[in-house]
């Protein structure tokens, strides 16, 4: 009667494992090699669709500085310079009392350190400007890291907005 691998000593179930190995291996190989085709399929056609997006909503009020989210680039894109050529979209919320800025930044070091390469700002009537750092476009390499923050002085009344930055490929 044929052992159970639950049943075997611990150098026949490294045998086993062992002997069994090239040809799980072989059987899997081929999937795990169409599963890579696919998923870099699937981002040509993403970057074929020239858009990188990253939604940034703000909920409610924020408090003073609040990370509104924290987002982990999947894939190179530009920010163009001054938030140019369509890349923000804007749904308004509340206004504010005071003019308002949220802060974009950038880490390429998975956290370390952030700089600020842009500026959101939203006037008392609800118009939206929006600037990055020297009027350049700014670069993103797949690992790098977004992070917009609330006004550095909360707003009562600034509530309730959505941000979409739309990158390019």
């Amino acid at each position: 009667m044929p052992k159970q691998i639950e049943n075997l000593a611990p150098a026949d179930a490294a045998a086993f494992r062992t002997a069994i190995s090239p040809h799980v291996l072989a059987v899997l190989d081929p999937q795990l090699s169409a599963l890579d085709s696919r998923l870099d399929a699937l981002e040509s056609a993403m970057a074929a669709l020239g858009g990188y997006i990253i939604n940034i909503p703000m909920i409610g009020t924020a408090s003073a500085g609040e990370e509104l989210t924290l987002h982990a680039v999947g894939r190179a894109f530009t920010i163009p310079a001054n938030f140019g050529s369509g890349s923000l979209e804007v749904i308004k919320g509340a206004n504010p009392t005071a003019t308002v800025d949220v802060i974009i930044e950038k880490t390429t070091d998975s956290g370390e350190t952030w700089s600020t390469v842009g500026t959101i700002s939203v006037s008392t009537s609800g118009v939206v400007t929006a600037t990055t750092a020297g009027g350049a476009a700014i670069n993103f390499s797949k690992g790098d890291g977004l992070r917009p923050k609330a006004p550095a002085t909360a707003d009562a009344t600034f509530a309730n907005w959505g941000f979409t930055i739309i990158g390019v490929s």
